[in-house]
């Protein structure tokens, strides 16, 4: 019997320097440096990279989650679809909350910074607290409303998170660990990065704010096995899909590291929660025209989910632009559902993994957000 033969043994073998000489052939004079891309951090980006480029990141694969079932390979990529409720009438908002939970959604997120003396029991009615997830997003002052939600529902066994507009006080941090006792799965540290061009900057500023946080907060009774386990990044992702995937994958890296500095060998990187938001393009397009905007919006979902991010919200395309509607919530909660329903990105744990080009990025945000980090 024959050896069957592969496609790629009817074709000479070629290494990165014979694509080189083609390509410099075809630019005719103009350097090859050209091609390099320096456009969106402080580092260099080649047009191609190789197998030869990659063997030096093999330490990437120590931060790669592992599938549990080993006959097939495959395990489930989960991540939880969170819609988000501005909520003004608690009565008025539980229906469309069902709804949501009834249609996909595995968490909600609940914006009540315009709401007080918050009826938790006509906004959560019939919300079975037990099989989905919650967050709470408030001002510092409402800590009485996260106070009554936590009585609310005292019986259940709550996962989600508390946030606020602008981040706490260590002092209000300790009592927020402090009445979140009996929920060892509620986020109470949300650590977020706002309007940086550089993903290498943001991962820097997050890094610096979990740095300060592991200095101080032991001293205000917190243990840092407590503090780490609290702690959620929210990163907001932008329309560079492959830039957004090694960003995630980059922030998982150096935040376990960063951890593991004060907790040697205890922090994986699949122990990193990271929420991630969409958002809206600033461009003219956007404007005109809201429904290009679930180009982005799907673009983004994607990078979120491929990275690795544990939560995803997509913002309805039309936010800021038109009147609230019961469809762009529906387009914009149906996005998650797709990407796992009919793109089946729930079947593989990391499908950047062995990119060349995904995890040469990924090595670079990480290098350059931890030394800019260190000399911050």
């Amino acid at each position: 019997m024959n050896k069957p033969t592969t496609l790629f043994a009817q074709f000479a073998k070629t290494q990165k320097a014979d694509w080189q000489a083609e390509v410099l052939k075809e630019l005719k004079g103009t350097p090859f440096d050209t091609l390099i891309g320096r456009s969106f951090d402080d580092f260099e980006i080649e047009p191609l990279y190789t197998q030869a480029d990659h063997e030096s990141l093999s330490y990437l694969q120590h931060y790669q989650p592992i599938s549990e079932n080993s006959q097939t390979g495959y395990a489930a990529r989960v991540w939880r679809n969170a819609p988000v409720f501005g909520i003004r009438n608690e009565k008025e908002s539980n229906p469309k909350i069902l709804e949501a939970l009834q249609n996909g959604a595995e968490e909600i997120v609940l914006d009540i910074c315009q709401t007080e003396n918050i009826s938790w029991a006509d906004l959560l009615k019939e919300v079975g607290l037990n099989y989905c997830a919650v967050s709470i997003f408030a001002n510092p002052e409402q800590i009485t409303e996260i106070k009554n939600y936590l009585i609310f529902a005292k019986n259940a066994e709550l996962t989600g998170s508390i946030a606020f507009q602008t981040f706490p006080s260590e002092s209000l941090l300790a009592e927020l660990f402090q009445i979140s006792t009996p929920f060892p799965n509620l986020k109470t540290v949300l650590i977020e990065a706002l309007n940086f061009s550089k993903p290498s900057d943001e991962l820097a500023f997050l890094l610096k704010k979990v740095q300060v946080l592991a200095e101080n907060m032991p001293q205000n009774g917190v243990s840092l096995p407590l503090l780490f386990s609290k702690i959620q990044f929210r990163t907001h992702l932008q329309n560079t899909f492959f830039v957004e995937i090694a960003k995630l994958r980059a922030l998982r890296i150096v935040a376990s590291e960063l951890m593991n500095v004060y907790l040697p060998d205890q922090i994986s990187a699949q122990q990193i929660d990271i929420h991630a938001f969409t958002t809206m393009p600033s461009g003219e397009t956007s404007q005109k025209d809201a429904h290009s905007n679930m180009i982005s919006n799907t673009t983004q979902s994607m990078a979120g989910v491929i990275g690795g991010a544990n939560v995803l919200t997509v913002l309805p395309h039309n936010q800021g632009l038109e009147a609230e509607s019961d469809w762009a919530n529906r387009i914009a909660r149906n996005v998650s559902n797709l990407l796992r329903e009919e793109s089946y990105l729930d079947k593989i744990l990391d499908p950047s993994a062995g990119s060349y080009y995904i995890e040469q990025l990924t090595d670079k945000i990480a290098e350059t957000a931890w030394e800019k980090m260190r000399k911050g």
